[in-house]
């Protein structure tokens, strides 16, 4: 009788488990977190430009607290 309504009776378990605790941290999380650190505010307007942003990442590599 559920062929006739289109309904399927298998049912899909995954395999594994969830991790446990907080979230890992996100790449995109972890480069805010360096800019911050960096003190450079409107980073995300900055970084459209190529040549601004290359200046950014210049910086970030000889940054010593990163």
């Amino acid at each position: 009788m559920s062929a006739e309504f289109g309904f399927s009776r298998d049912i899909q378990v995954p395999i594994g488990r969830r991790i446990r605790g907080r979230p890992r941290k996100r790449w995109i999380e972890d480069v805010e977190e360096d800019i911050q650190r960096m003190g450079i505010r409107g980073w995300r307007k900055l970084c459209k430009g190529r040549m601004e942003w290359k200046r950014i990442t210049e910086k970030a590599k000889t940054h010593s607290g990163l």
